[in-house]
């Protein structure tokens, strides 16, 4: 996988509107970007390519492979929208590209820790990301590309130990721009890494959400606090008494309250997790992607 030919040609093996259309059953937007549309850095001049596999048996050829290699994808099998079924179908497409593509499925309890950054074992591996932390480009550039560099908070996501110091380099620098030519900069540097391949992203999952009409919901939400406006107090039941009512109850309507309690984790960090707002832009949907091993 550290010749870059070999991933080029696995990235060009892959149907990605026949994944999006078949199989995630038309939910999913087939892409080569690594955030949607509507991010920071989404460039609207980089449509995802069309699969070749003839072209991918010629780079792996001049790669030294002439007769392809085996590889095993390892992926879950109840984490992802019919991520087992993916997986199948990526295996089929690299077959034939002219790899020798064997898949593995796992449960996620199994998978995830098998494939944390350090212990990873697998050459390919599907897995997804959530794109909602920043809204742009630099949460995927310094998590999933950049080097591994724990000191810094670098390459928290980097499963596949990719490195190149050049990149490196771009990526601090345009995360880190705050002025008007922020967004641009992100652009171009994703246009690096998509490039280097150190992951092949293959589709955005498209969220689908629905409810019933009259349905009680709480107001004042924001995205890193919760809640700064106060919504109608709950009346009390005879579990709380009006002066004991939990914070989370008290600024929420009386049934979504109780949902709020049984689910509230030990841990306080659950008020820095993301929360619905209004008005908002819709949440960001997962992206799936496949990342080779270094």
């Amino acid at each position: 996988m550290a010749d870059a030919r070999v991933r080029r040609a696995l990235s060009l093996a892959i149907d990605r509107e026949a994944l999006a259309a078949r199989g995630l059953d038309g939910r999913a937007i087939a892409t080569v970007q690594m955030v949607p549309e509507g991010f920071g850095g989404w460039d609207a001049d980089l449509p995802a390519p069309r699969p070749d596999p003839e072209a991918a048996r010629r780079l792996l050829a001049e790669a030294g492979f002439p007769q392809g290699f085996g590889l095993t994808i390892g992926c879950s099998n109840n984490r992802y929208t019919n991520d087992a079924r993916v997986c199948q179908a990526v295996g089929q497409m690299l077959t034939r590209a002219g790899f020798q593509a064997k898949v593995e499925t796992q449960p996620g309890t199994v998978f995830f820790p098998r494939t944390a950054v350090g212990r990873n074992d697998l050459p390919l591996m599907l897995f997804g990301l959530s794109l909602s932390s920043s809204r742009d480009a630099s949460y995927i550039l310094s998590t999933a590309v950049h080097t591994r560099d724990p000191a810094r908070g670098f390459g928290q996501g980097n499963r596949g130990q990719f490195s190149d110091a050049a990149l490196d380099a771009r990526i601090a620098a345009s995360i880190s721009r705050m002025d008007a030519g922020r967004e641009a900069a992100l652009r171009e540097t994703m246009r690096e890494a998509i490039a280097a391949l150190p992951i092949i992203p293959l589709y955005n999952q498209v969220t689908i959400t629905a409810a019933r009409r009259g349905l009680p919901t709480a107001r004042g939400w924001t995205s890193n606090w919760w809640p700064p406006t106060p919504a109608p107090r709950s009346p009390p039941d005879d579990r709380d008494t009006p002066d004991r009512t939990p914070h989370h109850r008290r600024h929420t309507p009386r049934r979504l309250g109780r949902a709020l309690r049984r689910r509230r984790p030990a841990s306080p960090s659950w008020r820095r997790g993301a929360m619905p707002s209004t008005p908002a832009a819709p949440p960001a949907s997962p992206s799936a992607c496949c990342s080779p091993t270094w």
